[in-house]
């Protein structure tokens, strides 16, 4: 453990959970403790022994446990639990989104998102308003560079007069619905494609409608039940015409077309003694037609009861299936998370927030079924489950196993069979972050225990952290900070705190 004393860090070797060697540390003195080994027994451990000895101080604590968390916050207090692993989900889901929103989070059961965006010359902003008018009661500027410039390193870097120029680049905070996004997309993917479909059906010719016919058989040919199911149809169908039909043409003068209809339809239905249940004929027939009116009737027998059959198996099945089903693997401009841990259950339950289609992928045979099952789910090995993804049409692809080298490969394969999706993989270790961008150019790389150290540090100065981005190869941290009778901030006016502290209030 190391303990840091005047601005100097001190290095003491020992078991952390022993008293003994956290009186070395001077623990009857430390405003905050950050416990941060790898394994959670430890760390609550120490937790509890840091407390024996200090009331007072503030316990930072790597933990993944979330209910026994929540449980010593309140028997221990002044006490605060994160698992580095699971604190990028907000940061993975956005990447995946591929929009300019760097981060969103809620506050008071509002959204709220971070954009970065860059000034274009048709933007209503663009030489028309300043700085300062851009800001509203949705909307706060938190940085502005200059076309050209260099990267703001401060958030008030900025003149609040300045006008808004082409090529400028905007950071800026703003209250969202997150579904907003697609709503939007599909109504302008309407409007865009309506005289493209329109052009699709005018272009179908015979060969088209061969191929598009054979193709949807052979979809159905795969399940027995609905093969017959769809053969039945049919059968019925031209029964249905062909009763229709010899029955106008049999009674021209005495039959309407809707007569004729009507009493095929009856025959059908089973209704043959209602037609012919009298001792004498009710009109004169053919005894071909009359044998023709009895297999209309002995068909509806038939496949009547296939049907009642049919669907009585399906109730059945309904009724006694533990799982409930899940929905159709999405056809193209979805995402694709591939490993499903903690971390990726909430990055599916993000993206699902945000109405955004998606399907999981689980390389563990034992994974639970029962895991958001409103989401797509694959289970099996690498190679059956990527081909089952439809990855050639995806939109995005989070790859965030708990194996680093799997992750890479998986990522290469991603790469190669979709090269304009947006790709962001997880990884470990520092050195392979830095080198996988040269590898895979476009690819976003995030390396989980780097964004949440900072986190870690500054919860240890008494703060709640909500969220957590990357700006200009800074992290940021969106952080609830409760202002205490004796702190050193009471008292100032709030832009003495945001100039002088480098943040920005937003509520």
């Amino acid at each position: 453990m190391s303990a840091l004393q005047g601005g100097e860090c001190q290095l003491i070797i020992g078991d952390c959970r022993q008293s003994s060697v956290l009186e070395q540390a001077k623990i009857r003195q430390c405003r905050a403790v950050l416990i941060v080994t790898s394994k959670d027994r430890v760390n609550i451990e120490t937790a509890l022994e840091v407390r024996e000895l200090n009331r007072q101080t503030r316990l930072v604590v790597r933990s993944a446990q979330e209910n026994l968390n929540q449980l010593l916050a309140e028997q221990l207090g002044n006490y605060v639990a994160f698992e580095p692993t699971q604190m990028p989900a907000g940061t993975l889901a956005l990447a995946a989104l591929a929009t300019e929103a760097l981060s969103s989070f809620k506050l008071d059961q509002q959204w709220l998102r971070v954009v970065l965006h860059q000034v274009q010359a048709s933007d209503r902003w663009c030489n028309m308003r300043s700085l300062h008018e851009l800001n509203s009661h949705r909307r706060l500027i938190l940085c502005h560079t200059a076309n050209s410039a260099r990267p703001a390193q401060s958030f008030h870097e900025w003149e609040t007069d300045a006008r808004v120029q082409a090529g400028d680049t905007l950071i800026y905070i703003e209250t969202t619905d997150p579904s907003a996004s697609q709503s939007q997309k599909w109504g302008k993917f309407t409007q865009q494609n309506y005289s493209s479909l329109l052009a699709g059906f005018k272009s179908l010719n015979w060969r088209n409608l061969e191929q598009k016919l054979a193709k949807a058989w052979e979809t159905i040919a795969q399940e027995q039940t609905r093969r017959v199911a769809t053969i039945s149809s049919i059968v019925l169908l031209a029964l249905l015409m062909s009763g229709t039909i010899l029955f106008k043409l049999n009674y021209p003068d005495r039959t309407k077309l809707q007569d004729a209809l009507n009493l095929t339809i009856v025959l059908l239905m089973g209704g043959f003694d209602n037609v012919f249940g009298q001792i004498e004929m009710p009109f004169p027939i053919p005894c071909w037609l009359y044998l023709f009116s009895i297999i209309l009737t002995a068909a509806c027998t038939i496949f009547v009861g296939f049907f009642y059959a049919l669907l009585t198996e399906k109730v059945l099945a309904a009724r006694f299936e533990l799982n409930k089903r899940r929905p159709p693997i999405p056809q193209q401009d979805h995402v694709v998370i591939i490993g499903l841990d903690g971390l990726g259950q909430r990055v599916a339950t993000l993206l699902q927030e945000f109405k955004q289609p998606l399907v999981g992928i689980s390389l563990n045979p034992d994974f639970d079924q029962k895991i958001l099952p409103q989401m797509p789910l694959i289970v099996g090995n690498l190679n059956e489950t990527l081909a089952k993804a439809n990855l050639a049409t995806a939109k995005s692809v989070i790859v965030e196993t708990d194996d680093e080298m799997l992750n890479l490969e998986i990522g290469l394969m991603a790469r190669a069979a979709n090269p304009n999706s947006n790709l962001v993989i997880r990884t470990f270790e520092q050195r392979l972050t830095d080198n996988l961008p040269h590898l895979l150019p476009k690819a976003h790389i995030l390396h989980a225990n780097a964004l949440a150290a900072e986190a870690f540090a500054s919860a240890a100065f008494g703060e709640n952290i909500f969220s957590l981005f990357r700006l200009f190869n800074q992290t940021v941290l969106v952080a609830e900070y409760r202002i205490e009778a004796n702190d050193t901030l009471n008292g100032f006016i709030l832009a003495e705190v945001a100039y002088g502290y480098g943040v920005v209030p937003i509520f």
